[in-house]
């Protein structure tokens, strides 16, 4: 399981979505391959380091392009949050 903090990511309070751009997270590129629908890690933990509260976020979709490939994949956490990494 992926973990990082919620400083890392922007949050839309009114669509209730955190989201990131993969280059951002500094991961290995087979983590995050614009050909590969459902990514390695299909679970991110998100900490808030104020709160010292975690969520975890399961893998729902990928969003694709015409051209087939991926450029966003999709989680969601038990309370209806979600988190979108962009394929950048």
């Amino acid at each position: 399981m992926l973990q990082f903090s919620t400083d890392e990511f922007t949050y839309y309070k009114d669509t209730q979505i955190f989201v990131q751009e993969s280059s951002m997270l500094e991961l290995k590129p087979q983590f995050w391959n614009s050909l590969r629908r459902e990514p390695v890690d299909t679970a991110i933990m998100l900490s808030n380091p104020e709160t010292e509260q975690t969520s975890v976020f399961y893998f729902t979709e990928a969003d694709m392009s015409p051209g087939n490939e991926v450029v966003g994949w999709n989680y969601k956490n038990k309370k209806g949050i979600n988190l979108l990494i962009i394929n950048d």
